[in-house]
């Protein structure tokens, strides 16, 4: 009976399931890397002066805003798209050509 008994554990003990329930756990996923922004014309203004690579672009694209001065900081909730309105040398190409340089920052 002992025999039988041990046989019966050995048995179990290499069984599939037992092999799974003794594998240790998966690891968890690795956290994403946390993205670089990307900007466009379509980033908020205040979000484009914030870095300075982005602001290089914008203020040789549009030389109006790096002249702005004060005035500037009210218009950071606003896109250069929504600029185009009110200043007349941002025109479509223009906005293409800031998104081309925008591109190119990492």
């Amino acid at each position: 009976m002992r025999l039988i008994s041990t046989l019966a554990f050995v048995a179990l003990a290499a069984s599939p399931i037992a092999a799974m329930a003794q594998a240790p756990a998966p690891a968890a996923p690795a956290p994403a890397a946390a993205a670089k922004p990307t900007y466009t014309s379509a980033t908020k203004l205040g979000v484009l002066l914030a870095n300075d690579a982005a602001k290089a672009v914008v203020f040789k694209a549009v030389p109006e805003l790096a002249q702005a001065g004060d005035q500037l900081s009210q218009a950071g909730d606003f896109t250069l798209k929504d600029l185009q309105q009110y200043i007349p040398t941002v025109t479509d190409k223009v906005l293409a050509d800031i998104d081309a340089e925008l591109a190119k920052i990492k």
